[in-house]
């Protein structure tokens, strides 16, 4: 019977041309799957020891890539389970780089006088962040906007304080209006200065 059929359609080149398509699809679909379970592994392995953010967001474009090509094959058990396994695997990396983001902590303990930015306990945590951000993008844009949203409220606490009840400018008065515009102004840029080598300008 197989043979029969494998006849048939090699006796028709409409077909044969549809069954060698077909076929190239399958044996890429095919390549993609082993290159998603090989990437993973390697992953896995790469997030045990120090984190070399290059090599890992190498890593992850490869899996984005190949789940890309693997996305219209649904209630493929192979396909699911390495899904679910690379979804534990980019939660366990998030958790690292907002461990590590955290550790930087208040660039400022208080809003710095002008053209004052000293030395901070952070700035080798900073440096080592240096390509973090290749890693970041490829979790997602929702991992961007909640590292951001985290980091820049840190940073603003000096800020917060000065203008609480109790604090040097809670006033509302036009002097201390314009002083905790320009504290905040001043803020921003340390912050800034310290972090533009971690956080690209689109974030």
């Amino acid at each position: 019977m197989a043979e029969i059929a494998i006849q048939t359609i090699l006796s028709d080149p409409t077909k044969a041309e549809y069954a060698k398509s077909r076929l190239m699809e399958t044996s890429a679909s095919i390549n993609e799957l082993f290159t998603l379970a090989r990437a993973h592994g390697d992953l896995e392995f790469e997030i045990m020891g120090e984190y070399n953010y290059e090599r890992i967001a190498n890593l992850l474009k490869r899996i984005n890539g190949a789940l890309v090509t693997l996305e219209r094959y649904v209630l493929v058990k192979r396909i699911d389970e390495l899904k679910r396994q690379y979804a534990l695997t980019k939660a366990t990396i998030r958790r690292k780089v907002f461990s590590t983001f955290r550790e930087i902590g208040q660039i400022m303990d208080a809003v710095p006088n002008e053209g004052t930015i000293q030395q901070h306990y952070s700035d080798p945590i900073i440096a080592s962040l240096k390509n973090a951000h290749l890693v970041i993008e490829c979790l997602g844009q929702d991992t961007v906007d909640d590292l951001m949203a985290e980091l820049v409220q840190t940073q603003l606490l000096p800020y917060d304080k000065m203008g609480r009840d109790g604090g040097a400018l809670f006033k509302l008065e036009k002097e201390a209006f314009e002083r905790r515009w320009a504290g905040l102004r001043r803020l921003l840029y340390a912050a800034d200065s310290r972090t533009k080598d971690i956080c690209p300008p689109s974030w």
